[in-house]
């Protein structure tokens, strides 16, 4: 359905006039540059294109994982990606909305946990218009923008940074308002095709539920469960050894806990539950629900390393189930040593 409203737009047509999709306007218009580029329903463009972009979204996880650990660790965020991401069913790998949506929204995070020196942090500017076009690309991304906002508050935040609360409203405020300018830019031109109205109406106001499925809810619940099992004995180890993997992260476990209740992004209703629930959440930002637990999860800088005990030499970041897998590849690591 995406590409039919794309070609439409190609022809000279309106999005939610000539072709009506519930989806948000930036995920047509990219569409419609491929096309234009390389042809009406040219599949083959379109997959190339999805091939760099997950490419660029891993090279993005590298990024925050060598700036936030080391090497390794990006490079192990960036593999987990690539195998999570067309993840179950030959449908992820399709490009829709969940996969365009992950790119900006790893590069918002990549330029918020970067070093910096400057106490106004200019470029969180970019960082908040990077979060917009993401919402713009699918509308679950905007729960991405929740923790990092309150990432930018924390009082650990502000102390590793040797910075005042005023200095930390005004990042916050930077970066709130990138998100707005990417919004209302995008407004200004749904105004000017004359589309505004049937815009909000199509991608915001027609969400409603008629029926909860609480049977199919529960079913893809348990699927999704035990698709993520792995990740959950690893929370579990997580939760039992909190003493050792949380030592002076305060902040973050409350952050991480904010953020949780952000999550309820989806709907019990037939039509959207089981693509939703037949994702895990995997170490890698699949999902905006991955998204929001990886990032509130990890460190912002060297301040406050991993204890060695918790991850092993790999310290992958991120996930709890980074922790398990560490763990079982130190433990084999001794035993063949020892040999």
């Amino acid at each position: 359905m995406y590409s039919v409203v794309a070609n439409e737009i190609v022809d000279g047509g309106r999005p939610y006039v000539d072709a009506v999709e519930r989806k948000p306007p930036l995920l047509f218009w990219t569409c419609a540059a491929v096309f234009k580029i390389a042809g009406k329903f040219n599949w083959k463009a379109l997959h190339i294109v999805a091939l760099v972009w997950t490419l660029c979204a891993m090279a993005g996880l590298y990024v925050i994982g060598r700036e936030l650990f080391d090497r390794n660790t990006g490079l192990i965020a960036a593999l987990f990606y690539s195998v999570f991401q067309p993840w179950w069913t030959w449908k992820n790998l399709s490009f829709d909305g969940e996969m365009l949506m992950n790119l900006p929204i790893i590069w918002a995070w990549a330029i918020a946990f970067r070093r910096s020196s400057s106490r106004l942090r200019p470029e969180l500017f970019a960082a908040g218009a990077l979060l917009g076009a993401a919402f713009l690309l699918k509308q679950p991304a905007a729960i991405a923008a929740v923790p990092l906002g309150i990432y930018l508050l924390l009082p650990s935040y502000r102390a590793s940074r040797s910075l005042t609360r005023t200095n930390s409203i005004i990042q916050a405020a930077m970066l709130t308002a990138g998100f707005f300018a990417a919004l209302g830019l995008v407004t200004i031109v749904l105004w000017k095709q004359g589309i505004l109205h049937e815009a909000f109406y199509w991608t915001i106001a027609d969400h409603d539920v008629p029926h909860v499925f609480w049977q199919k809810g529960i079913v893809n619940t348990l699927t999704f469960l035990g698709a993520c099992l792995p990740l959950v004995i690893g929370a579990i180890m997580a939760c039992r050894d909190k003493d050792d993997i949380w030592a002076g992260r305060t902040g973050r476990t409350n952050s991480a806990f904010r953020a949780a209740c952000c999550l309820g992004d989806r709907r019990c209703s037939g039509r959207s539950l089981l693509p939703s629930l037949l994702r895990p959440i995997d170490p890698s930002p699949r999902t905006a629900r991955g998204t929001v637990l990886r990032t509130t999860l990890v460190a912002d800088d060297a301040a406050a390393p991993l204890a060695p005990t918790t991850c092993g030499d790999l310290r992958v970041a991120g996930s709890h189930g980074y922790c398990l897998l560490n763990r079982t590849l130190d433990r084999a690591g001794s035993a063949a040593r020892a040999v």
